[in-house]
């Protein structure tokens, strides 16, 4: 057997009762953040760009695109909800792992859409999710990451993807492995994208390409077998290294959900900035540091962070996300990095670009030691002053987890913009208690009463 084959075997042999509580409570806060960060972005750029070709495919009405009162195609649902879900940057992701992905973001609305289509309930979703999320993430260890211009969650979201909708469809192991293959021959995204519209879309590919995968395999549709070791195949194409014992060993022991965790964001950037804004923010608090005094300042983090942080000198929001100048401007100005700072106007204000254009960013080996996420911030002040700060676990990490009350405050204050307070406290309810529901009475929570509400634009 191959490690293609050690996966599916997995996938097929667990079921709900096989997964620990822990983990199923930590999938359900996923779950919440997730649906609150995509509720937050459908009355958005993106969500409005997407909304006339989402109209166009409205005929088959089959699954629900998140919070634009509308149905499409289940596959199209996935595309849409994926492709909002992550266009604000403020989803779950696991930076622990070789190449950091956004694991909700692609497990979730391939298992939403394919749930609502087949009347799936609340345990078939959570399983099929917590599946999804340990397939990607342990096939992304098997393979040591990958090459250094894909992007992680366009590539191994499609086979988490695939996993979690031929999860929810029963597939017999066989189909499960044509799945796979079929998904693994779609898996794309590239990092030059990061900054731009293009970057959800990757998201919403691999949604999309997991359910097309996995309903075309329980339909007779066939694939290469052993994809991900083959020759010409997965590993070799997108992988550095592949380890072919690793996934029998490891897949479910522990599972990736509890161990090493995956972060919630407490920041809609990049998570590679959020120790610096802990650290900035803490610093202007802790100081009262007035940003007019400053000389420069100074961030190190153990490791380039330049591969995820392209953008020195940001001209729009969304570039803004992708650049520690600009984070480091924002946390130490206004004291706070949220929804309402990550905008084309505040990237292009003077005061922030002045700021920013005082920051360094380094790297010093000697922190690498000290975990992926470590970073120093040191502002140096006019009148010869330095203040510094270090923070090895970020809000939202592992080791500084949200509680179940702080990913339900982020929920209210992100579906607030879409949803009545009444519904919104219906939503947490209901996640909270999804064993005891099924799929479509969460999907009818999810949306306004018409498309109307939400992309007039």
């Amino acid at each position: 057997m191959g490690c293609t084959s050690d996966l599916v075997q997995f996938i097929h042999e667990t079921n709900f009762e096989n997964i620990p509580a822990e983990a199923v409570r930590k999938v359900k806060l996923q779950i919440l953040d997730c649906l609150g960060v995509t509720l937050a972005a459908s009355d958005g750029m993106i969500a409005k760009v997407i909304f006339p070709q989402l109209k166009q495919e409205a005929a088959a009405p089959q699954s629900t695109v998140v919070g634009l009162g509308l149905k499409v195609p289940c596959a199209t649902a996935a595309w849409a909800n994926g492709v909002i879900g992550h266009s604000l940057d403020y989803d779950d992701n696991s930076i622990a792992l070789p190449t950091a992905i956004h694991q909700t973001v692609t497990t979730l609305p391939a298992s939403l859409s394919v749930g609502e289509l087949i009347d799936a309930d609340g345990r078939e979703l959570l399983q099929a999710i917590a599946l999804g999320i340990e397939a990607e993430s342990k096939v992304n260890r098997a393979v040591g990451g990958h090459a250094r211009a894909w992007h992680g969650t366009g590539t191994f979201g499609t086979l988490g993807s695939a996993v979690s909708a031929g999860k929810l469809l029963k597939l017999d192991p066989q189909q499960l492995e044509y799945a796979i293959g079929i998904a693994c021959s779609t898996a794309a995204g590239l990092v030059a994208n990061f900054g731009t519209m293009t970057k959800p879309l990757h998201a919403g590919q691999a949604s999309r390409n997991g359910v097309l995968a996995a309903l075309l395999a329980k339909n007779g549709f066939t694939s290469a077998r052993g994809i991900i070791e083959s020759d010409g195949g997965f590993a070799e194409v997108m992988g550095n290294r592949l380890d072919e014992g690793y996934l029998k060993k490891h897949l479910g022991n522990p599972w990736e959900i509890l161990e090493p965790g995956i972060h919630m964001k407490m920041y809609p950037s990049c998570m590679a900035t959020h120790s610096g804004l802990d650290a900035i923010i803490g610093l202007a608090e802790m100081y009262h540091i007035d940003p007019w005094t400053v000389e420069s300042i100074e961030v190190k983090s153990g490791r380039d962070l330049r591969s995820a942080l392209i953008y020195d000198q940001p001209k729009t929001g969304l570039e803004g996300k992708f650049s520690m100048q600009f984070c480091i401007a924002i946390g130490l100005l206004k004291r706070r990095a949220t929804l309402d700072e990550f905008t084309d106007k505040t990237v292009q204000d003077p005061s922030v670009l002045n700021l920013a254009r005082k920051v360094k960013l380094t790297v010093d080996e000697d922190l690498a030691s000290r975990g992926p996420l470590m970073t120093v911030v040191r502002v140096n002040l006019k009148d010869g002053r330095s203040f510094e700060e270090s923070v090895e676990f970020p809000k939202g990490s592992k080791n500084n987890p949200m509680s179940t009350e702080e990913v339900a405050q982020k929920f209210r204050e992100c579906a607030g913009h879409v949803l009545q307070e009444e519904r919104v406290e219906e939503v947490i309810d209901a996640v909270l208690g999804l064993e005891d529901l099924r799929v479509k009475r969460l999907t009818g929570l999810l949306t306004t009463s018409s498309p109307a509400q939400t992309c007039r634009g």
